[in-house]
């Protein structure tokens, strides 16, 4: 008896799991392939031509997708320059502000009086803790008149007229802080979007280049399904070589 070889056996194992696959969900997954590809249901005489324009169809919806998420999300994130530029310039003032006062009442009054106001240690760069020292200094500036002997006799401050004048640069930055807050949660809703658009455009990719690359094989033209075929890199959104366009040819009688 001869026996069959371990090449062909190892393929008729490999066949007998797609076939297996087919005859147990193939009416599972007809069903969600047809709304797939005929959203308004299946024309009444359906040809092969028709479903490969189908699976076109879906790839490029996926396309125009992910384009129209991308450039919602790029147009989303320029929009918070001008935030951004607001709360930064805000940042300036108020620090200068907070750095000034205490420069006045340490020249004044010696560096002991500066933790009674809030000015102990140094003036912070980040912008939330900035604008909660600003509020704490200028409510101890309203609240507290100044008990303590200047150095020098006939010197005066006002600290209610301190406190004024950081409530300016303070509401500058607060509405800074708030608009840029706000086009962050923006630009995140809009990434998540663009993401899901990756995700689905990935996936819809794999699947209509697997099956129209098998096509291709299917009918003897390995020619064309190496054209389209999944490589690691497309399957990973990098193109290949094959699918940039074409540079313009260069004419070399004319100067560049």
């Amino acid at each position: 008896m001869t026996d069959v070889s371990k090449m062909v056996s190892d393929r008729v194992a490999i066949s007998r799991t797609v076939l297996s696959s087919l005859h147990v969900h193939g009416a599972e997954v007809s069903g969600g392939l047809e709304q797939l590809l005929f959203p308004g249901g299946p024309p009444p005489h359906l040809t092969v031509a028709q479903v490969l324009g189908a699976l076109g169809r879906v790839l490029d919806q996926a396309r125009n997708d992910l384009t129209t998420a991308d450039l919602a999300n790029a147009a989303e994130l320029a929009d918070d320059v001008a935030p951004r530029a607001a709360r930064d310039q805000a940042i300036v003032e108020v620090r200068a502000r907070l750095i000034s006062i205490r420069g006045t009442l340490s020249s004044v009054f010696g560096s002991g009086i500066l933790p009674l106001y809030g000015l102990g240690g140094e003036t912070p760069d980040d912008p939330e803790l900035l604008a909660h020292r600003a509020a704490n200094v200028a409510k101890l500036l309203a609240d507290r008149p100044i008990m303590e002997q200047p150095k020098q006799a006939g010197v005066t401050v006002n600290a209610l007229a301190l406190a004024h004048s950081l409530q300016e640069p303070m509401k500058s930055l607060t509405v800074a802080l708030g608009d840029v807050g706000r086009e962050e949660r923006e630009a995140q809703l809009t990434l998540k979007a663009r993401n899901e658009a990756v995700a689905v455009w990935n996936a819809r990719y794999q699947g209509v280049a697997d099956v129209v690359t098998g096509i291709f094989e299917l009918v003897g033209r390995g020619d064309l399904a190496e054209l389209v075929r999944p490589t690691s890199r497309r399957r990973a959104g990098v193109a290949e070589q094959g699918d940039l366009p074409a540079s313009p040819a260069v004419d070399p009688a004319k100067p560049a």
